[in-house]
C-alpha cells in the first residue's frame, strides 16, 4: 500500500507479489494525473455505464468483471441530482448488477 492510500505512479501491468511491488518516485508529481485517471478508465470498462444527464437516466449495458474481480460494490455513486449505491456480482454466467439504493428520481436501465 503506498502512503495515504494513494495509488501507485505506474500502472505497468507487472505481476504484484510480497516482494515485488510498485515504486515510488518522489520527485514525481504524486499521483500523476493520467495514473490516477486509469482507476476510473477500468471501472467504465467493467460495468459499462452510459449516463444520460439531461434525460435523467443511467443505462448500465452488459457489465462484466474479470475473472479475478467477483464482486464490486459503488456507494455514493453521483449522477445529476441523484445518489446510487451498485452492486455487481459475477457468476460463471454473467456478472449481475442491482440498485441497491436510489436517493433522487434518476432512472436506471440494467441491459443485461
Amino acid at each position: 500500500v503506498q502512503p495515504y492510500q494513494c495509488p501507485p505512479e505506474l500502472f505497468c501491468g507487472f505481476e504484484r507479489t510480497p516482494t515485488n511491488r510498485p515504486v515510488r518516485y518522489p520527485v514525481a508529481c504524486s499521483p500523476q494525473a493520467w495514473a490516477t485517471g486509469t482507476v476510473f478508465q477500468l471501472l467504465q470498462i467493467m460495468v459499462n455505464l452510459v449516463p444520460d444527464v439531461p434525460n435523467n437516466c443511467l443505462r448500465i449495458v452488459q457489465p462484466t468483471l474479470p475473472e479475478s474481480v467477483s464482486y464490486l460494490s459503488l456507494k455514493n455513486f453521483k449522477i445529476g441530482h441523484t445518489l446510487l449505491d451498485l452492486e455487481f456480482e459475477r457468476s460463471q454466467e454473467a456478472t449481475a448488477c442491482r440498485v441497491v439504493r436510489k436517493r433522487g428520481n434518476l432512472r436506471v436501465i440494467i441491459e443485461a
